[in-house]
């Protein structure tokens, strides 16, 4: 167990992908469709996301307020 630890820390294994908005204005969806019935909010350029799976043209991303919904995945860079 020890060993498992520490080559997550090591690694950064279990590190969670951090990434800022960078369009002006973002609808976060409920799922990864291009649905705006399925907008639950909007986020602003600058919001810090924790970006938790990733498909190949949407990523599901968690506020830090906890918030969690779908955005395409060109509305975001990775820091």
């Amino acid at each position: 167990m020890f060993g498992l630890n520490l080559a997550v820390r090591d690694f950064d294994i279990a590190r969670a992908e951090e990434a800022v908005v960078i369009q002006s204005l973002v609808q976060v969806r409920s799922a990864p469709l291009d649905d705006e019935a399925l907008t639950l909010f909007t986020v602003h350029e600058g919001t810090k996301v924790r970006v938790d799976r990733r498909s190949e043209a949407w990523a599901e991303v968690v506020l830090e307020d906890g918030k969690v919904g779908w955005v395409p995945v060109d509305v975001f860079e990775t820091i």
